[in-house]
């Protein structure tokens, strides 16, 4: 586990002294004071923290144009396919532990395999349209990822108007309709040449 300023460390002026005290927390020089440390409290197992999906925002092609989206009853985000590049926002239910959570995201495609987040939001650009089941899991630094703590959200995006079942239903009718025609056509012509 790596702790820096955030954790209320001072900033890169550590002076290499470190002491051992008989009770088993170290104390650390730096050019702004010492620092305590207490070693068991780092190793203290917390229970997960709560957290939930915030928001899924659309990134479109225009400069600082986005749009929130909502899910519908089932908690579905539908989208069309023109809108396959959003963003998901996630955070923890105390807003006064969400500095101190890491997060990772799993989606269909990446088999078991979990990808860290930086921050507490997931982009995916160019989706090809399809439903995504999109695992995302919290834990606090340093303790141990818990499958209790999972949330999952359900992303479909549709296909394309052209791609559709009832489009391709008119292709093939259309399709049928101008071999009728080239086959009537060429039966007609062979009937006449047969007649001269």
């Amino acid at each position: 586990v790596n702790y820096n300023q955030s954790d209320h460390l001072p900033i890169n002026n550590m002076n290499g002294g470190a002491v051992l005290l008989d009770d088993g927390n170290i104390v650390f020089n730096s050019m702004d004071g010492l620092c305590l440390c207490y070693p068991d409290s780092l190793t203290t197992v917390r229970p997960p923290v709560p957290f939930h999906l915030l928001s899924l925002q659309i990134l479109t092609e225009e400069a600082n144009a986005t749009q929130m989206l909502q899910p519908d009853a089932k908690g579905v985000y539908h989208l069309d396919p023109e809108h396959n590049s959003f963003r998901l926002f996630f955070g923890a239910s105390d807003y006064a532990q969400s500095r101190y959570l890491d997060y990772e995201y799993q989606t269909d495609d990446t088999g078991n395999r979990w990808t860290p987040c930086s921050r507490s939001v997931v982009t995916f650009r160019g989706l090809r349209p399809g439903t995504y089941d999109i695992r995302v899991r919290a834990r606090i630094k340093g303790q141990h990822w818990s499958e209790q703590n999972v949330i999952t959200t359900r992303i479909q995006i549709h296909q394309p108007w052209w791609w559709t079942l009832r489009a391709k239903a008119l292709y093939l009718l259309v399709a049928i309709g101008i071999l009728t025609i080239l086959i009537r056509h060429y039966l007609h012509r062979i009937r006449l040449t047969s007649e001269l």
